[in-house]
C-alpha cells in the first residue's frame, strides 16, 4: 500500500514538475503565444484584415516582442528580405525576430518557406498544414494538379507576377511638392504580383505592387525614396474549390476592383482582391483582365507603366 502511495506521489510530482516547466517556457518565451489554433486563426484572420502595415503594426504594438514586421519594413539584409517578400503583414506581426511564435505551448517556427511545429523540448517538428503563404509563378493551369498549394494561371505569359524596368529621371516629394534630382538617373523596377494565404479555415487572395532600385551590385532592393501613385481597374472572377461531404464544388467571387493609391512608399502596397471562408480549397482559380498604372510621383510620363492585367 505504502508501495502505491509512493509511486502515485511520484507521478503527481512529474506531472507537476512537467506543467512548471511548461509554464516557464511559455513565460520566457518573447513573442505572441496562443493558447490554441483556433484563437491563432482568429486574431490572424483580424490582422489580415486591416487595411495597411501601419495598420497592423499599430494593432500588435505593446506586446513583449518585436514583431519582425517592423524589422521587415526597413531591412536590407538579402536573407531578411528573401523572407519578407514570402510573408504577409498579419504573418510578420505575429512572428518576432526569430521568426518564430506559440500555439498551445509549443514553438512555431518559419523556416525556407514553411512553418515548423516543434514539441515543447524542441526534440522532434512537424510541417503546420493548416498555415500557407502561396505565390503565383505558374502560367498553365493543371500542370501541377495534385499540388493544392498553388495558385493556377493560364493561358498568357505574364502568369501572376510581372515587371517593368526603367530609369527613374526625378520624383517629388508629396509633403512640400519638390521635386528631387539625383546625381544620375537611377535603375528601378516595377512589380506587380498575385499572393495567396491560408489560414485555417479561411483564403485569401492579395495583389502587391512593389518598387525597387538596383544597386551597384546589381542587386534589387525596395525603394526607400520615391513614393508612388497606382490605380487598379481590375475586374474579373475568382473561385476557390471546397471539399463537402458531397465532394467538391465551387465558391465563386465576382471581382471589380477600381481603386486609385497616392504617394505610398509601402514596400508591399497590399490589395485584398477576395476572401473565403469556410474553405478548405487550397488554389484559387483566376480570370482577371484590366490595368495597373504604376508611376513615381513627379517622375516623367514616359516612365509611367500602364501595366496589362491579363490572368486567367
Amino acid at each position: 500500500m505504502k508501495k502505491l502511495i509512493f509511486i502515485s506521489i511520484c507521478l503527481l510530482s512529474l506531472t507537476a514538475c512537467e506543467k512548471e516547466q511548461n509554464d516557464l517556457l511559455e513565460n520566457s518565451f518573447e513573442g505572441a503565444s496562443f493558447e490554441n489554433w483556433d484563437s491563432f486563426h482568429s486574431y490572424h484572420v483580424n490582422l489580415e484584415g486591416l487595411e495597411d502595415e501601419y495598420d497592423v503594426l499599430n494593432a500588435v504594438s505593446g506586446k513583449n516582442y518585436t514583431p519582425f514586421l517592423e524589422t521587415g519594413m526597413v531591412t536590407e539584409d538579402e536573407k531578411l528580405l528573401e523572407v519578407v517578400d514570402q510573408l504577409t503583414y498579419g504573418l510578420m506581426a505575429i512572428l518576432n525576430n526569430d521568426l518564430e511564435f506559440m500555439v498551445g505551448g509549443n514553438i512555431i517556427r518559419y523556416k525556407e518557406g514553411s512553418f515548423y511545429e516543434f514539441n515543447k523540448q524542441k526534440s522532434s517538428s512537424k510541417k503546420v498544414k493548416n498555415l500557407e503563404v502561396s505565390i503565383v509563378e505558374l502560367d498553365s493551369y493543371g500542370k501541377e494538379e495534385n499540388n493544392y498549394s498553388k495558385i493556377y494561371i493560364s493561358g498568357n505569359n505574364t502568369g501572376g507576377y510581372s515587371h517593368r524596368d526603367f530609369w527613374r529621371n526625378a520624383y517629388r516629394r508629396c509633403s512640400d511638392n519638390v521635386k528631387i534630382l539625383g546625381p544620375s538617373s537611377r535603375q528601378m523596377r516595377y512589380t506587380q504580383q498575385l499572393k495567396s494565404l491560408r489560414s485555417g479555415s479561411t483564403a485569401f487572395l492579395f495583389i502587391e505592387t512593389k518598387l525597387y532600385w538596383r544597386n551597384s551590385r546589381n542587386k534589387l532592393r525596395y525603394a526607400e525614396k520615391e513614393e508612388r501613385n497606382y490605380t487598379y481597374n481590375i475586374s474579373g472572377s475568382v473561385n476557390i474549390g471546397v471539399f463537402t461531404s458531397s465532394g467538391w464544388r465551387t465558391r465563386f467571387f465576382p471581382i471589380n476592383f477600381q481603386r486609385t493609391v497616392n504617394c505610398t512608399k509601402s514596400r508591399w502596397n497590399r490589395q485584398q482582391l477576395a476572401n473565403a471562408f469556410p474553405t478548405d480549397g487550397r488554389a484559387w482559380a483566376i480570370d482577371l483582365t484590366g490595368t495597373i498604372t504604376h508611376h513615381i510621383n513627379g517622375d516623367l510620363n514616359s516612365n509611367k507603366w500602364h501595366a496589362p492585367v491579363n490572368w486567367r
